[in-house]
C-alpha cells in the first residue's frame, strides 16, 4: 500500500538565520530621506530649467560654435558630449535655436548635414522642460517617411536622449 507521511513538528532542520524586528520607525525615516533627496532633486531641476529657459531670450541664431555653447539640458549635454557632438553643422546652427525657442522648423540641406540631430535636440528638450517622463505616456510623436529615416531618428535620440 500507499503510505501517508505525517507533518514534521518542532523546529526546522538548519540553521535559519534570524531577520531583525520590523522597526516601522526606522522605515518612516528612510523613506523620508529618501523621499527628501527626491524633493532636493526636483528643486534642482526646477531652478536648472528656470536658469536655462531665461538664456533662451538672449539666443542669437546661428551664433553657437559648439554644442556647449547652446543653453541646453545638463542631460542633453552629456548626451551629446558621449556622443560625440562637439561643433554643430550649419544647419543645426541655425535651426537648434529656433527650436528650442518653439518656432517650427522648415529645414533642406544634404544627406549626412546633421538635420535629425537638429530637430531631435528640441524635442528632447521641450520634454525636459515639461518634466516628462516614460510613466507619462506618449511624449512626442515623429512621423517619418522611410523605415530608414524613423531607424535613424530612433538612433539619434538612442544616443543623445
Amino acid at each position: 500500500g500507499s503510505s501517508k507521511m505525517k507533518p514534521k513538528s518542532g523546529k526546522a532542520e538548519g540553521n535559519v538565520p534570524n531577520r531583525p524586528k520590523y522597526n516601522k520607525k526606522e522605515q518612516k525615516s528612510a523613506t523620508k530621506r529618501k523621499f527628501g533627496n527626491v524633493q532636493k532633486r526636483w528643486k534642482e531641476e526646477d531652478k536648472e530649467i528656470k536658469d536655462i529657459s531665461t538664456k533662451y531670450k538672449s539666443l542669437k541664431r546661428g551664433s553657437c560654435e559648439k554644442f556647449a555653447d547652446f543653453p541646453l539640458s545638463s542631460k542633453t549635454q552629456q548626451g551629446l558630449e558621449l556622443s560625440k557632438f562637439v561643433i554643430p553643422t550649419e544647419i543645426q546652427r541655425e535651426t537648434i535655436g529656433l527650436g528650442i525657442k518653439g518656432h517650427d522648423i522648415l529645414g533642406a540641406a544634404k544627406t549626412g548635414s546633421g538635420k535629425t540631430l537638429a530637430f531631435v535636440i528640441p524635442v528632447l528638450e521641450c520634454l525636459w522642460r515639461q518634466k516628462w517622463s516614460s510613466n507619462d505616456g506618449l511624449g512626442a510623436l515623429i512621423i517619418s517617411p522611410t523605415r530608414e529615416l524613423a531607424y535613424q531618428t530612433f538612433e539619434v535620440l538612442r544616443k543623445v536622449g
